[in-house]
């Protein structure tokens, strides 16, 4: 059976999420791949839909725009989640509007949450552009409050989390937690075979900093945020997750500035 191992990397504006795992080839065969318990599957899909949402925030939004969370007074409270987005929907569409005026393209990516008893409301990130009283006005049907977006090392990894941990039980089912504007920018992996070896990938999982090392000589003009690695011993792969950040980042330039 042969190993090799597979370098899949997503850019995402200043920020590069690189993961590398084992790929195994027997001759003359495929290698079918075990299937995971449905407890291990609903984690995947936990993990892989918060990874979607970060690379997609990072990639499309800056500190120049807006997170906003939307809630609803008594009088207006919707009462399915299909009445909650269709409200939304419209608010988004006066927005829309409103964008175009200032000749400033709109882009969104929202999150409903509620039912079973609990409150729907919404969290939105958006362009910036339009004055934040604005914006808030616009709503009319409860409280609104918005904010720059804030970035660091995980870009706003951070504001993912938060926006789907309520989530949790329905994203691990397979369901969608997320909704965006069609005019997005969606990062496309880059897939390279055979550039780390299997004895590099083991010093980079035995010692984390020569992994850290690695990494940044690497991908030039990058500093490492966060690098995970483990061995598994049913196969003897090991596999390493990474996200680093262009050393140029804006987050970077705001912080200098704000010293």
């Amino acid at each position: 059976m042969q190993r090799t191992y597979r370098e899949r990397r997503y850019h995402c504006g200043d920020y590069l999420e690189v993961a590398i795992y084992p790929v195994y080839r027997t001759a003359g065969s495929r290698r079918g791949r075990a299937k995971p318990t449905s407890e291990g599957q609903a984690k995947l899909n936990y993990i892989r839909l918060q990874k979607e949402l970060v690379r997609l925030l990072n990639a499309n939004f800056t500190e120049n725009d807006i997170e906003v969370h939307l809630t609803y007074r008594d009088e207006h409270l919707p009462g399915t989640k299909e009445e909650a987005d269709r409200l939304l929907r419209n608010y988004l569409r006066r927005l829309k509007r409103r964008y175009k005026k200032l000749g400033i393209e709109l882009k969104y990516i929202y999150v409903t949450e509620g039912g079973d008893g609990k409150r729907f409301h919404h969290h939105v990130t958006l362009s910036g552009g339009l004055d934040r009283d604005e914006l808030e006005a616009l709503w009319g049907f409860g409280y609104a409050n918005s904010r720059r977006l804030i970035f660091n090392e995980n870009g706003v990894e951070g504001l993912a989390k938060y926006v789907t941990k309520q989530m949790r039980e329905e994203i691990e089912k397979g369901k969608r937690a997320f909704s965006c504007s069609k005019n997005l920018y969606h990062p496309e992996p880059i897939d390279r075979d055979g550039r780390f070896s299997h004895k590099t990938m083991k010093v980079m999982c035995e010692r984390p900093s020569d992994g850290v090392d690695v990494l940044e000589a690497i991908f030039d003009g990058y500093e490492a945020a966060e690098v995970k690695s483990f061995y598994n011993d049913c196969n003897g792969g090991v596999y390493l997750y990474a996200r680093l950040y262009r050393k140029d980042a804006e987050f970077l330039k705001k912080l200098k500035k704000r010293k």
